[in-house]
């Protein structure tokens, strides 16, 4: 399982707690899941986690276009997000530490925009 490349989300604690609860074992989920691939032999280099306080908009966009960008031919993208997720009028989507009630479709990661970054990856 060398050719899986992966990035793991968990949101926990938002920075805007009365707009976004805690999503209670969202970080231990994304920990687990990861560990879990790592178990079936997956490298750990691979893998990568990111957590709450990092996961911001900006982080998450990078890590997944970077994501994107280093995959090969051969290899199989793995996401995993634990977080609070939800619909605007441009779609489903899912939130960052630092998503904001006043500009939810600024603030949050569409899954058309996901899947639009997979497939420019190799």
């Amino acid at each position: 399982m060398e050719n899986y490349i992966g990035l793991f989300i968990g949101v926990e604690n938002y920075q805007n707690p009365d707009f976004l609860k805690k999503v209670v074992y969202a970080q231990d989920d994304a920990t687990g899941v990861r560990q879990a691939f790592i178990d079936l032999g997956c490298f750990e280099d691979r893998l990568e986690l990111v957590l709450s306080e990092r996961a911001t908009n900006a982080t998450v966009r990078a890590k997944l276009k970077g994501l994107c960008a280093k995959a090969l031919a051969d290899d199989v993208i793995v996401m995993y997000y634990a977080g609070h997720g939800l619909s605007t009028g441009l779609g489903n989507r899912i939130t960052c530490v630092d998503t904001t009630k006043e500009d939810l479709d600024g603030s949050t990661i569409g899954l058309k925009e996901v899947l639009s970054l997979f497939e420019t990856s190799a």
